[in-house]
């Protein structure tokens, strides 16, 4: 049977785009499309400059050596990421501090912060010379219908498209999850992530931080330059109060609760908050259809793993891809497909439940969950 692709992914992020770099020489004629354009690359233009982009990911070493053979790492060390060789977390109530150091391993980092939208972009730049890899940015999933040996999509656009396997890599509310009747498990943390850029009076000495606070979990993360990227996790009520704070009280209330350990605390940037859901949905793939990233699972963010999750959703679709075109076997038949749910559905669950019970340990007021966490933090720094 004739189709006009072998794969649609959509869903052109990191995510999506890796997923096509990955498939780029397999022999197969793909298409990513996405609804959404990426704005330039020097924004933010406003008052605090060459500013960083809120967004941003820490990238694992396993992430940046796929991202190394896939050739988008070479590139993106020209994009200024920021490498980072410990991460050092503590509790409210406990002065002994959790690090972990790239030197207790042997290597020189942990792994890179990086800009969502310039790791995006170096993934766009190198699609740009695929001829077997079509991208239509602008372009959105408008139906979907599966037949035994097809699946045809119309877009906003008006085209209507078929092929062997549509990828929805589109998110936490991704239409090609619904279209697919796929059903999901999710629930509200009554939380949202504030971010910004800052500057710290102390030199961060390419360490991450983290502080687990009673409304939630605030973390630093390294940037090259000096600045750092926070991210607070706070309840519905203090972030409205944290977003509503001026810039010399929110500067103030962030130092102080960071207890002064990076020095003063400067905004470098405007800020943002979106609300913390984790969702998880219940079947991966189904006949001509496969889920990843965000549109299979999105977890709480105070361990900084969505984006390497997605990437070895990524990888592993890609690998069981390969494998069955060796085999001369249907790409998009549920039997081949199951075998990519198999192996990353329970790795996945495994983090989305320790991200979930961490967060909810440690935002938690009870005398005994108390005294647990603080003899687990003293217990494991003897």
């Amino acid at each position: 049977m004739q189709h006009d692709y072998d794969i649609i992914i959509v869903g052109g992020n990191i995510v999506g785009a890796t997923l096509a770099c990955a498939l780029a020489d397999s022999g197969l004629k793909l298409l990513v499309i996405d609804g959404y354009k990426p704005e330039p690359i020097d924004w933010p233009n406003n008052s605090y400059g060459d500013s960083y982009d809120l967004r941003v990911s820490a990238l694992t070493r396993t992430s940046s050596e796929l991202l190394e053979k896939l050739g988008i790492w070479q590139n993106l060390i020209k994009e200024r990421p920021s490498p980072f060789r410990a991460l050092h977390v503590w509790n409210k109530d406990v002065d002994n501090t959790l690090t972990f150091d790239s030197a207790d391993t042997g290597d020189a980092y942990l792994g890179h912060i990086v800009e969502n939208r310039r790791v995006q972009q170096a993934l766009h730049q190198a699609l740009a010379y695929r001829r077997s890899v079509e991208v239509k940015l602008g372009t959105s999933l408008e139906t979907l219908i599966v037949e035994k040996n097809k699946a045809t999509i119309t877009t906003s656009n008006k085209k209507t498209l078929t092929a062997k396997l549509i990828v929805g890599a589109d998110g936490a509310r991704s239409k090609v999850r619904e279209l697919s009747n796929i059903q999901v498990t999710e629930w509200s943390y009554q939380q949202q992530g504030i971010v910004a850029n800052v500057k710290i009076e102390k030199p961060h000495r390419q360490y991450g931080w983290q502080r687990f606070l009673k409304t939630g979990p605030l973390a630093f993360l390294p940037l090259d330059d000096g600045r750092s990227s926070i991210v607070w996790s706070a309840k519905d009520h203090y972030a409205n109060e944290l977003m509503a704070m001026d810039k010399v009280t929110f500067e103030s209330e962030i130092t102080n609760a960071f207890q002064n350990e990076l020095g003063q605390v400067i905004l470098d940037s405007e800020r943002a908050a979106f609300p913390l859901n984790a969702q998880h949905a219940n079947n991966y793939v189904a006949p001509r259809i496969a889920l990843i990233g965000d549109a299979a699972h999105s977890i709480h963010p105070l361990a900084g793993q969505g984006v390497n999750l997605g990437l070895l959703d990524a990888s592993s679709l890609a690998k069981i891809i390969e494998t069955a075109l060796e085999s001369k076997r249907d790409i998009g038949h549920e039997h081949t497909l199951k075998k990519y749910q198999r192996a990353r559905k329970t790795s996945n669950l495994s983090m989305l439940a320790a991200t979930d019970g961490l967060n909810k340990l440690f935002s938690n007021n009870n005398d005994l969950l108390n005294w647990a966490r603080n003899a687990g933090f003293v217990a494991v720094n003897k």
